[in-house]
């Protein structure tokens, strides 16, 4: 972390999602269990924690949206809102 991101390794990514406001691109990077952030502008990559973004991460749950304090266990598809400042995770562990 704190690397070039031609440098990271990634094991099963499984969606991205972009903000355009800040410059920034996550990636869930599903076997490794984490999103991974990417400065477009740097190029430097890190790992994603509840208190390392200026933003809020939502996770998907059975069509319900509830905010959370935690990256899920099994990440799916990732989407940014940039109106509300949103990242958006599916968790596919949850049937």
């Amino acid at each position: 972390d704190g690397g070039a991101a031609i440098n990271a390794s990634f094991f099963g990514p499984s969606g991205m999602a972009l903000d355009p406001n800040n410059g920034l691109l996550f990636i869930s990077d599903r076997q490794n269990y984490r999103i991974r952030m990417m400065n477009m502008s740097s190029g430097i990559i890190s790992t994603l924690t509840s208190n390392s973004a200026n933003f809020l991460l939502a996770v998907c749950l059975d069509n319900q949206i509830n905010l959370a304090s935690y990256v899920p266990y099994q990440l799916g598809s990732l989407a940014f809102d940039p109106i509300r400042n949103f990242l958006f995770v599916s968790d596919v562990s949850i049937k």
